[in-house]
């Protein structure tokens, strides 16, 4: 009987990227699909995930009983309880013990991802983004295409990234192996560094983990229903409400490779409230039957490979607002008439720049003790009678 210790569970996702160009625009659909109209043309990138470990050993191990053909070979999975009952000859259990131990060791992998979000309040001199060729000439260099281009990712191979931006993405790809505070300190020299959030999140190798720092927005819509009885008009509404995701969500896959890099499939989406839309248009206060957000959605699917304990830098993302800040002189500027002479009103546009650093760190496998009698040393798989 061997002892698989793993949740009897199946998981599945899916992230779909759409860019569409063109006249006659495109409609996408829950499940990630899209069709363009005439004139127009589309992109899409979609990533599917669906991960059922049990399923697998179990096709795993009626394939190994069919190929070596043994009569009275039988293979029982338990998924509830962990365990493998097989019955079978020394050669199909040799087989059998080597799959489940290698399964095993690849279950056993875990990377901790260390994220932080930070947001800098670009001053006068940085309004068109950071400066990454100054950051990287104090922090150390960075390898990708932060401070070159495109080619530049091929001279550097620990960092591996192909994906695809949407419209006003600019997003911009790099990776360090140095001290993060040492950037961050960079940084401050291009504006004011605030963070946002550093969240951690531990994974298992191959399996989806989500890291989301946003809000929940409501906005209502009216459903109205006119029925009319016995010549009298009775109107019913019905109001429904939906959410919708404000600020960041990252969509992460890691896998960790035999020689101890990173592979991590990465899908940032940044939701900005860019205004509001209301039906009828232009109505106010209680005519207004529905709302509907504008949002500003920036968006990048790519996969990336990086050393453990190395960083990626995922910057591009530059917001700007129109800011009016009042000067006024106490009191005479709150004056009726003559208290516009004692204030002022000043227009600025203010800059800043979103930065995401993601740091993935392998965790040491847990050491399972036990095996058949007069094994030595730690086993990754408990085998019994």
């Amino acid at each position: 009987t061997f002892h698989l210790d793993y949740l009897n569970a199946r998981r599945s996702g899916s992230s779909t990227l759409t860019i569409s160009s063109g006249t006659g625009g495109a409609e996408g659909d829950g499940s990630g699909s899209a069709e363009a109209g005439a004139g127009a043309g589309s992109t899409e990138i979609r990533r599917e995930v669906s991960v059922d470990l049990w399923a697998a050993v179990e096709q795993g191990l009626a394939a190994l009983v069919k190929r070596e053909a043994e009569a009275g070979a039988q293979v029982v999975v338990n998924r509830e309880a962990g365990t493998i009952l097989v019955t079978a000859g020394p050669r199909l259990m040799r087989r059998v013990e080597a799959y489940l131990r290698a399964l095993e060791a690849a279950t056993e992998r875990q990377v901790m991802i260390e994220a932080k979000i930070v947001e800098v309040e670009l001053n006068r001199n940085h309004r068109l983004g950071v400066d990454w060729a100054a950051v990287a000439s104090a922090a150390g260099g960075f390898s990708g295409n932060l401070t070159g281009g495109a080619a530049d990712l091929l001279a550097h191979p620990p960092l591996l990234a192909q994906g695809l931006g949407g419209e006003e993405t600019a997003f911009r790809f790099g990776a360090t192996s140095h001290d993060l505070s040492v950037v961050l300190d960079a940084l401050e020299s291009q504006g004011r560094v605030r963070v946002v959030s550093s969240p951690r999140i531990a994974a298992v190798s191959n399996q989806p983990a989500v890291i989301k720092v946003a809000q929940e927005q409501t906005f209502f819509s009216v459903d109205r229903q006119t029925n009319v009885q016995a010549g009298l008009q009775q109107d019913t509404f019905t109001v429904d409400k939906e959410k919708y995701t404000i600020g960041v969500v990252l969509d992460l896959l890691p896998r960790i490779a035999d020689d101890g890099s990173v592979v991590m499939a990465v899908h940032p989406s940044v939701t900005d409230f860019a205004g509001e839309e209301v039906f009828p248009p232009g109505a106010k206060g209680a005519e207004v039957l529905a709302n509907a957000p504008l949002l500003k959605v920036r968006e990048l699917d790519t996969v990336v490979r990086l050393r453990d304990g190395e960083t990626l830098v995922i910057a591009g993302l530059i917001r700007q607002e129109e800011r009016n800040q009042v000067d006024k002189v106490p009191l005479l500027g709150d004056l009726p008439l003559v208290g516009g002479l004692f204030r002022r009103t000043r227009h600025d546009r203010a800059s800043s720049e979103l930065v995401i650093f993601l740091t993935p760190h392998r965790l040491a496998p847990a050491q399972v003790a036990g095996g058949p009698e007069g094994a030595e040393g730690p086993l990754s798989l408990e085998e019994g009678g």
